[in-house]
């Protein structure tokens, strides 16, 4: 766990869509925790980016895994 962790948070991307797709392999793999970490470090980058319609996007998706 600490190591996924730290893989996400050291992730270089700054691509969001890596993170979103991470976060739904994660998801199918039956990760909960792990899904959230991936669509949180998602949401974060598009803030960073000022891309409001991502940011959106993921947060309905993090409502939605809930």
């Amino acid at each position: 766990m600490d190591l996924t962790k730290n893989i996400i948070k050291l992730m270089p991307s700054s691509n969001i869509i890596d993170y979103i797709t991470m976060g739904d392999l994660a998801g199918k793999n039956g990760d909960e925790d792990e899904c959230f970490q991936w669509c949180f470090k998602a949401l974060h980058v598009a803030r960073e980016q000022g891309n409001k319609e991502k940011a959106d996007y993921i947060s309905s998706l993090i409502v939605t895994i809930m």
